[in-house]
Order: structure tokens, then C-alpha cells, then sequence
């Protein structure tokens, strides 16, 4: 398996994100077997909906389309290929794009080692993405083994005959393995083969599992169990209710077990989780108790600092709380009001949610201070984390005429109702790493439509920038180019 671009993970170590390309694609291999074919490979794609470019098709509709070539190799030799065109839906509103576009190809490949070699071609704009990947097929005919652990997104009966139908299922790929607040779900499908390696009378248990990872105990209500009938081909298909599933890095395990709980047969699939819950109510606080937790590790310098870097992810409440604890100086208050903030966010082991806002901490002073400013308390740290890495971050720090700025495009979702928004920052002291929010398509953030003179102001030759006329770029000046982009 591999996806490529994760973004997520990105953000969930830390890291600022690389600034990414126009067309963006995902692609998971999943290896099965049928007694009629033989070894097969499945390819889930997905095409990142806002990544490519839309053209009018009529009736006030416009369609995405992008070519796909995949090409299976050993050496120089081709062993399975295919080309194709991925068209979008026709939409109405290419400002919102929250869709993407989903497909599955299926090769038969016998058991050897493989390159795929893809090729993504936006054909409304030109672009055009490479990937490489390595791929082993090796299905032992003579042992009792699993496929790969396919996530599924949508499912249902069916009687059809195509790639996306098993064991009377139209199962649509859940091709990425991150689930974020919103999905409460995951379902799951995998196959056994030849059960028959041992006899039926001694009894074979399916059991699967998700635990989180570096853990070997699975997660409560996570754990089921099934005896197996033996069949030439055994169809795995189960859900797991996650909406309980605190934020953090998990294993999806389906095992196979004899009679004397012994594993036989086994496969993994690692997958991630973003899960936020509903703040403990402030009156709650005074309740707490953090003797024997990580809180009391805490000097009172530290809680302060601390309870600073987490107002930008804070709800109004908390922030309130939070100035209040501060100004008064209460130890013990404090303490509570830090680890009421985390275990509202994972109430299993507020630690680890912790410790992931502290390294995202340590990423963004690095990124983001200044003389006197902390990276958390700049309004490019505020923003980063709130929203996470940009999906595209532009800089600009030597353009003729115009201060230092940085446009920050995000494509996904950034609220209930928001995506594809974008921030520009500038620096108008043009020394310091200080950059100021200018403007913002985002709901709640600032809006400023005189943006583009304000940051050319550096070029009116001492008039203020409201008595030039700079709705276009200056020559040299690419700031409305970069935000449209």
C-alpha cells in the first residue's frame, strides 16, 4: 500500500507541509486471489476533487477529466497495463468542490515482483504527475493465508458482475486510511484462502480487531470473534462503530486461529484517526482530580506557557477559563483547567493528546517567532493551528514592489461549511519573521477587498495605498496570480 501526499500525516507530526502540486492523486493496492484467475491486484484511486481544472460543458455545468496510465512492469518487460479518462460529475459551483473521483482497475498479476509505473494528466489544464511504486505478489497455494484489508466507504447488496461487487456486495473504496471527525464508521473487507490446509473438525476461529498502536490490547468493544466454515474462497466483510475512537494511530488486525488459539493465518492495515469530543463542561473543572497525572509535572512558568499554546485550538469558553486561571495565578486551578482542556480531546489518554499539540508547538515557534513574539501567539502559527498545514503554501519574500507575503491555500474543508479558502500574510517591517493576516476568504477571519494595495504600498512612493489604483499586479508583482492560483 501506499498513498501518496498524505497531508494529514503531515500535520499530525508536526511538520509544516511542502507546498503541494496542482493535481493531486491517491492510490492503494489491495492483493486478492480467485481459484479461476489466480492472483490479482486491485488499484483504488482517488483523484483529489479541487486539485484539477473544471471546463464548461453546457447548461451552466462543468466536468473534470484526467487520464490515467498505469503500467505494471518486471524489468523492461510490461506485464499488465491500461489507459483511461476519469471524468468529474458535471457541477454547478466549482468554488466548493468537496467531491473527488473514485475508481478501481483490476490486473492479474502472477506471483513475482512488480514496478508500477502511473502517470495522472489533468487534460483540462495540462499537468501532469508521476509515480513509482514497488509491488510484490506472492500467494502460496500450498498455506492458509489472507488477502489484503480493503476499506471500504459506501456498500451495498448487489447481483451485478463487475470490480467493484464481492460476495453480493457493491463496496465503493475508502481509498485513503485516514477517518477524521465526521466518519464514525469503518467498514472492512478481506478474504481467507484454502481453510481446507487444516481439517475442518479441529475448528477455525476469524477474529478481528483494531488496536491502537504500540499496544497490544485492543480497543474496548473492538474485538469480535466468528467460527469458519471452510470454503475454496471466505468472505471477510464486517464494520466497526469508531465514534468512539479517540484521535491517534491505530492497526486494524484480522486473524485467523486453531483450536488451540494459535494464529494461522494474519493481516494488518494501518490507519489514522482525528477525533475531537465535546469540551467537559467548565463547571466540571473544580471536580478534577490531577493527583498522579502528567499535570502535576507542570512548574506554574510552564502551566502558563502551556495554557497560552493551546488558546488558538481553544473554544470561547475554554479561552475565557484559561485568562482567568492565568490573571488569578491558582496552581491547583490551573492544573485542572489544563487537563480538563485534553482529556476533553481524548478522554482514554489525554498524554498522547498532549504530547501531539506539544511537538505541533515546537514546529511552529520554529517556524513562526519573532523577537518577541511566540510562533502560537503570530498570526500565521494562530492560523496553522487552526486550520493545519496549508495544502499550498506560497512565499514571496523578495517580489519587486510589493512587502514580503505568503498566500496559504487550503483545499479541504476548514469549517462546517468552508473549503478551498485562502490566507495571505505580510510583513511590513521587512526585518523581523513577523507577518500579519491581511486578508482571508475564510468565514470569521478577516476580509480586507483593499488587500492588494496594502501589500503594494511599498510601491506608491510615499502616497498611501488607497490613492493608487492597484486592483492588478504592478510589473514584477505576481500577489493577485498567487491568490487565484
Amino acid at each position: 500500500m501506499n498513498i501518496i501526499r498524505t497531508i494529514i500525516i503531515l500535520f499530525l507530526l508536526g511538520t509544516l507541509a511542502i507546498p503541494a502540486q496542482a493535481l493531486e492523486v491517491q492510490l492503494r493496492h489491495c492483493r486478492f486471489y480467485a481459484p479461476e484467475i489466480g492472483p490479482y491486484v486491485e488499484a483504488d484511486l482517488l483523484v483529489i476533487g479541487n486539485s484539477i481544472k473544471y471546463v464548461p460543458v453546457g447548461d451552466g455545468k462543468f466536468r473534470g477529466s484526467v487520464e490515467i496510465t498505469l503500467i505494471y512492469k518486471q524489468g523492461a518487460e510490461v506485464k499488465a497495463f491500461d489507459k483511461y479518462v476519469l471524468n468529474s460529475v458535471d457541477i454547478t459551483d466549482t468554488a466548493n468542490i468537496t467531491a473527488g473521483i473514485v475508481d478501481k482497475q483490476r490486473f492479474v498479476l502472477p506471483n513475482g515482483n512488480y514496478v508500477l509505473e502511473a502517470t495522472y494528466k489533468d487534460l483540462n489544464s495540462g499537468i501532469e504527475e508521476n509515480h513509482t511504486e514497488d509491488l510484490v505478489i506472492s500467494y502460496d497455494y500450498d498455506k492458509m493465508q489472507l488477502s489484503d484489508i480493503s476499506f471500504v466507504d459506501e456498500y451495498t447488496p448487489s447481483e451485478e458482475s463487475n470490480v467493484y461487487v464481492k460476495s453480493g456486495l457493491f463496496m465503493s473504496p475508502y481509498v485513503v486510511n485516514f477517518y477524521h471527525n465526521d466518519i464514525n464508521r469503518l467498514p472492512f473487507y478481506a478474504e481467507l484462502y484454502n481453510p481446507g490446509v487444516i481439517p475442518n473438525d479441529e475448528g477455525l476461529l476469524l477474529v478481528y480487531a483494531i488496536y491502537k498502536q504500540g499496544k497490544v490490547e485492543h480497543e474496548d468493544k473492538m474485538f469480535v470473534t466468528k467460527k469458519i466454515k471452510a470454503a475454496p474462497v471466505v468472505p471477510v466483510f464486517a464494520e466497526f462503530d469508531i465514534s468512539k475512537l479517540v484521535s491517534g494511530n491505530y492497526n486494524l488486525m484480522v486473524e485467523v486461529r486453531n483450536r488451540n488459539n494459535e494464529v494461522v493465518a494474519s493481516r494488518m492495515a494501518f490507519f489514522q484517526r482525528m477525533k475531537f469530543f465535546e469540551p467537559v463542561s467548565m463547571d466540571s473543572v473544580g471536580s478534577l482530580d490531577v493527583a498522579g497525572t502528567f499535570v502535576e509535572l507542570f512548574t506554574k512558568e510552564e502551566l502558563e506557557y502551556q495554557l497560552l499554546s493551546m488558546m488558538p485550538i481553544a473554544s470561547v469558553s475554554e479561552v475565557s477559563a484559561m485568562k482567568n486561571v492565568i490573571k488569578n495565578g491558582d496552581l491547583a486551578l490551573m492544573q485542572r483547567v489544563f487537563l480538563n482542556f485534553w482529556l476533553s480531546r481524548n478522554d482514554v489518554d489525554p498524554l498522547t493528546a498532549w504530547t501531539m499539540h506539544a511537538e505541533l508547538i515546537k514546529s511552529v515557534n520554529y517556524s513562526f517567532e519573532t523577537n518577541s513574539l511566540y510562533g502560537f501567539n503570530t498570526d500565521r502559527g494562530r492560523v496553522y493551528l487552526q486550520y493545519g498545514p496549508p495544502n499550498q503554501r506560497q512565499v514571496a519574500d523578495r517580489e519587486p514592489g510589493s512587502y514580503p507575503y505568503e498566500v496559504w491555500h487550503y483545499y479541504e474543508k476548514v469549517n462546517d461549511r468552508q473549503s478551498n479558502v485562502k490566507f495571505i500574510f505580510y510583513n511590513t517591517d521587512l526585518v523581523t519573521n513577523h507577518y500579519t493576516l491581511l486578508h482571508s476568504t475564510a468565514n470569521n477571519e478577516i476580509r480586507n477587498e483593499q488587500w492588494q494595495q496594502m501589500l503594494q504600498s511599498s510601491f506608491t512612493g510615499g502616497n498611501t495605498p488607497f490613492q493608487q489604483d492597484n486592483s492588478q499586479d504592478h510589473f514584477g508583482g505576481r500577489s493577485k496570480e498567487r491568490f487565484d492560483e
